[in-house]
């Protein structure tokens, strides 16, 4: 049918029609097209690539409709007929904009009864990332699991320009997926601590590698157009998550006269199989050493890389640091400019809400109390009549989703899925999550 439907506009739009047939409307706009117009914008001459002798009215079609507003909108403004031309009675304009005012209006007043005035429109990427983290009082990027908006005209809130179909729906339950994961593994077990401080010794090597050079208690890395250079693999990450990340001893080497050395601090896979960077900041080191901190969100396995990243410097071949072989601590240092550092310092942290925060948004009032069997560290919830729970919990987190009162009725089939989980015999905090999964999913939160 939909179909059908398309090759039948395109051959009405395409084919010689009957203009006393199919657009009657234009009947009354006929005298003025040829006296003011048509000298323009017929087959031949074509101005601005419009032909009004083969134009369909044809409202109903966005496109025809926007065309159709244009052409009312030049007239009105006075733009056409151009100021060269001899201008059109004002009886006869007056008439002219009415009669094509008055079709135009009733389409779209017929429009917005069918459809509403405004167009209902979803959440986009950033929207849905900052709605879901308020939500759940957590702070994960969610952005990466959605592909990027459809722009219109620049931006990406307008509901004719986007659309949604199961592959997307799929992003959005991953998306889901990820932040419920950070939040009851918050609320319900203790994420494994992980903090280290690496001195130069770890880091630092004495031979042909692209790790920073070793000499003495510092480690320095050089202005060169080599890649990776100042990758260090013992900081790999070892689960994704944001660390807090110190930078310690930070001083310049060779720096230029009367400025520091800007250097970058990215993290990634830091080989050619997977060459795209993440940004963690960057800062200008100089002549005295200094601590430096930062927050970033690094991935499972991405190590961290410190460079100079001031392509202004002066350059030294990669070949000049990776084919020394040897101690360093006998050799000068190269003359172009580095970056030194002591140590780094590498902690693990959870950024959002604290564990008594995100137990009260996902459980409210339930007791938790540690699991007497299972793994270590694990919290269970406490619930004497888990489905009248599940009901109003439900309610509960619809009602801050959906930013609204929430029946009971309405979200009847979300809750439907969670006791249908606890009938199976699954514990309360899992089927539980399914249903936030299904809601933060559902049409009335998107």
């Amino acid at each position: 049918m939909a179909l059908a439907a398309a090759v039948t506009l395109l051959a009405v739009l395409a084919s010689p029609v009957s203009r006393a047939a199919q657009d009657a409307p234009l009947d009354a706009l006929e005298p003025f097209f040829e006296q003011n117009c048509f000298d323009c914008h017929d087959s031949t001459m074509r101005e601005g690539d419009l032909d009004l002798t083969a134009l369909p009215f044809a409202p109903e079609d966005p496109s025809n409709f926007k065309l159709w507003v244009r052409v009312f909108d030049r007239v009105q403004s006075g733009e056409m007929p151009p100021k060269k031309k001899k201008r059109p009675d004002t009886g006869k304009l007056d008439a002219f904009l009415e009669n094509l005012r008055a079709p135009l209006h009733a389409e779209q007043a017929g429009q917005q009864a069918r459809l509403g005035r405004v167009r209902s429109r979803r959440l986009n990427r950033v929207e849905y990332e900052h709605s879901v983290q308020d939500i759940l009082g957590i702070d994960v990027p969610l952005q990466d699991f959605l592909p990027q908006d459809t722009l219109h005209d620049g931006f990406a809130t307008v509901a004719q320009a986007q659309q949604i179909s199961h592959f997307l729906l799929e992003k959005y339950l991953a998306a889901a997926d990820a932040a419920l994961d950070e939040a009851f593994h918050r609320a319900l077990g203790a994420p494994a601590p992980y903090m280290h401080e690496f001195d130069a010794h770890e880091l630092g090597r004495r031979t042909g590698q692209r790790d920073p050079w070793l000499i003495g208690d510092e480690m320095i890395t050089w202005s060169t157009k080599g890649v990776y250079h100042g990758r260090m693999p013992p900081t790999s990450a070892p689960e994704t998550g944001w660390y807090h990340i110190k930078l310690l001893g930070v001083r310049a080497v060779n720096a230029p006269e009367g400025r520091g050395v800007w250097t970058t601090v990215r993290s990634g896979v830091c080989y050619a199989k997977a060459p795209v960077m993440y940004w963690v900041g960057a800062f200008e080191a100089t002549e005295g050493p200094r601590d430096l901190s930062y927050q970033a969100w690094i991935r499972k396995g991405h190590m961290l890389e410190v460079r100079p990243g001031d392509n202004t410097l002066p350059k030294t071949a990669l070949k000049n640091i990776q084919n020394h072989r040897g101690a360093r601590d006998s050799r000068r240092s190269l003359e172009v400019p580095g970056v030194a550092f002591k140590a780094i310092h590498i902690e693990r942290i959870h950024r959002g809400a604290a564990v008594k925060e995100l137990r009260k948004i996902l459980f409210d009032k339930l007791p938790i109390r540690a699991a007497k069997d299972g793994p270590a560290n694990e919290w269970r919830v406490i619930v004497t009549s888990p489905r009248d729970e599940a009901r109003r919990l439900m309610l509960r987190f619809a009602g801050r989703a959906f930013r609204r009162p929430v029946s009971g009725g309405e979200i009847a089939p979300y809750v439907g899925l969670v006791l249908e989980d606890l009938d199976a015999g699954r514990p309360f905090a899992e089927a539980l999550r399914g249903g936030y999964r299904a809601l933060l999913c559902s049409p009335r939160f998107l």
